[in-house]
C-alpha cells in the first residue's frame, strides 16, 4: 500500500510540474520581448469595411471616429473603432479626401490598427473586385 502511496505522490508532484512548465513557456522570456511581439502587432495596419462614421457632435462634417469590420464572409472578424482627427491623412481611390468624405462600406486600410490614425486609405471598388478585374486584363493580355 505505502508503495502505491509513493508511486501516486511522484505522479502527482510530476503533473503539477508539468502544468508549470507549459504555463512559463507560454510567456515571453523577457519584458523586451514581450514590448517587440505588441509593437509588431501595432505596426499592422487595420484592413476591412467601413461599417460606421461618428462625426462631431457639433459639427456633421467633422467626422470623429470610423468603425471598421475585419474579416471577409468566410471568417467573421472584429469590430474596431478608429479615432480620426484633422491631422489624419485620407485617401479614397488613390486621391486627396477628407474624413467626410468617407462612406460606409467602403474598404479601407487604417494605420496604425491602434490609437489615433495617421492614415486611412479607402477603396470605393474594393479589394476583391479590384483583383478581379486585374486578372481579367491579364487572362486578355496572354490570349
Amino acid at each position: 500500500m505505502s508503495k502505491w502511496m509513493s508511486v501516486l505522490a511522484l505522479a502527482a508532484v510530476m503533473a503539477v510540474a508539468g502544468v508549470a512548465e507549459a504555463a512559463k513557456a507560454n510567456k515571453p522570456a523577457n519584458k523586451a520581448t514581450a514590448d517587440k511581439a505588441n509593437k509588431a502587432k501595432a505596426d499592422k495596419p487595420l484592413r476591412g469595411k467601413i461599417t460606421g462614421i461618428t462625426a462631431d457632435k457639433d459639427n456633421d462634417k467633422a467626422v470623429t471616429s470610423i468603425t471598421v469590420t475585419t474579416g471577409g464572409k468566410k471568417n467573421a472578424g472584429q469590430t474596431v473603432t478608429v479615432t480620426a482627427d484633422k491631422d489624419t491623412t485620407v485617401t479614397i481611390d488613390g486621391q486627396a479626401g477628407t474624413l467626410a468624405d468617407l462612406k460606409s462600406g467602403e474598404s479601407v486600410t487604417v494605420s496604425p490598427a491602434t490609437g489615433k490614425a495617421t492614415t486611412i486609405a479607402a477603396s470605393t471598388t474594393g479589394k476583391a473586385k479590384a483583383n478581379k478585374a486585374d486578372k481579367a486584363k491579364k487572362n486578355k493580355k496572354t490570349a
